[in-house]
């Protein structure tokens, strides 16, 4: 099963069609509003290539046409100082998190910006939950570092992982030669008046293809780059636990589809939805159904509707990796409906909440029983 974010690998698209702009600070402060929520959660994205990446992505889920500006982006939902809150997962008998709760503390030694002699610091990391689908892997911590320091350095914050003493991921001091964190937020825990220090719960969201991981796998975090840059052995800083994957896996569940719709030579191919504890997937292709493979005159797109009638919004379009997070909702159908700026014959007229005259292709209209 390939997963969202290698089917961008192959993915080729013209950016001679749009106009190149650039991302200064002020429109990065921008973009990263967009994912706060009413608790005042933030993500984070603070290595250049991931700033890339994330730029690549939005203009990849504009292409779904999505008519109503919805939110198509975004990983990080319900941040609550849980990994299942983070995921919106109903996870009650905590089957699919591993449970730590390890601290380790120790004294290290910086240089302040303003100084020469370097000046002892005590780092203390509590790991509370670990995560993975084999793909994705959160870890939820709590750390001795004030907000600021957090967002400045909280690239160093992603650990090396190791499974069964093989390394799997391993982070770089220089940032650009890692994947860095896709999903990052922090909590204030508690706050000394007199000091000033800070208490946070943090949580990471990254990215490893392929750990393949079954049963009782036995699990290694190691915060390198944080130790190292606290003037401490990165050794010190190591959290070895077992993690168990296949409770997860056995509740997912994968709907066959095998449909595809045509629109004047346009296509757009639905062979599987994926159920998953958190969200739904569903893997395709399309030709024709983004701005990087349809032409000006013809621009088709589709809407997503769950058995209740509510829109769904995409976090990637299909062919892209797309997913949606199901925020513990029992989803039991789902109904692709196609549509183009462009009448076509047997198509119903709709004006679309921006004044703009839609044609949705109500012959094509994919249903998916999900039950």
């Amino acid at each position: 099963m390939k997963e969202e974010y290698n089917l961008l690998n192959g993915v080729e698209i013209d950016f001679s069609q749009y106009k190149e702009e650039e991302v200064d600070e002020i429109e990065k402060k921008r973009m990263m509003k967009k994912f706060k929520k009413s608790n005042k959660k933030e993500v984070k994205f603070r290595n250049k290539a991931i700033i890339t990446a994330v730029v690549a992505l939005l203009i990849a889920a504009n292409m779904s046409m999505t008519k109503n500006n919805e939110n198509v982006f975004g990983f990080v939902d319900n941040f609550k100082y849980s990994i299942s809150n983070w995921l919106g997962l109903k996870d009650e008998n905590n089957k699919y998190t591993a449970k730590i709760h390890k601290t380790v503390e120790e004294i290290g030694t910086k240089v302040a910006e303003d100084q020469v002699v370097p000046e002892e610091s005590k780092l203390v990391l509590t790991l509370n939950e670990f995560f993975t689908d084999n793909n994705r892997v959160v870890v939820n911590f709590d750390i001795n570092m004030n907000k600021k320091e957090l967002d400045n350095q909280c690239f160093d914050l992603v650990p090396d992982l190791y499974v069964n003493g093989e390394e799997r991921y391993k982070n770089s001091i220089d940032s650009f030669k890692t994947v860095g964190p896709m999903g990052y937020s922090v909590k204030l825990i508690k706050k000394d008046e007199n000091s000033g220090e800070e208490i946070n719960n943090v949580g990471i969201e990254f990215y490893v293809d392929g750990l393949n991981l079954t049963k009782n796998e036995n699990i290694k975090l190691v915060f390198s780059i944080l130790a190292i840059k606290k003037g401490i052995d990165e050794k010190k800083f190591t959290f070895d636990f077992k993690y168990d994957v296949s409770n997860y896996k056995k509740d997912c569940k994968v709907v066959e589809v095998n449909k595809t719709i045509n629109i004047n030579g346009s296509t757009l191919q639905i062979d599987k939805v994926i159920v998953a504890p958190d969200r739904i997937s569903i893997e395709g292709t399309e030709n024709g159904f983004s701005k990087a493979t349809s032409t000006l005159d013809q621009i088709c797109s589709y809407d997503i509707y769950d058995q209740n009638g509510q829109r769904v919004g995409l976090k990637l379009p299909i062919g892209y990796g797309a997913f949606f997070h199901r925020n513990g909702s029992e989803i039991t159908s789902l109904k692709i409906v196609p549509w183009t700026y462009q009448q076509i014959e047997t198509n119903n007229i709709k004006v679309d909440d921006g004044g703009k005259t839609i044609y949705i292709a109500e012959d094509q209209t994919i249903f998916v029983d999900l039950k």
